[in-house]
């Protein structure tokens, strides 16, 4: 089961994508490590093209040309 949030330095942060205001379901994650030591450090949402294009969408209603 996918747990949304890790410990970063005592506080709990949320791994999912924040897009317009909302977290994103994502369907796959990918293990983040620790570059220092390879220590496991949480599952992270891993992007795909609805969550991209989610994002982009987003940015062009908040930013017209």
């Amino acid at each position: 089961m996918f747990v949304h949030t890790i410990d970063v330095a005592g506080v709990q942060v949320d791994t999912r994508h924040y897009v317009n205001g909302e977290r994103l379901a994502s369907p796959a994650t990918y293990t983040n490590t620790s570059p220092i030591d390879g220590s496991f450090l949480g599952e992270i949402a891993r992007g795909d093209a609805d969550a991209v294009n989610a994002a982009v969408a987003a940015a062009r209603a908040a930013f017209p040309a």
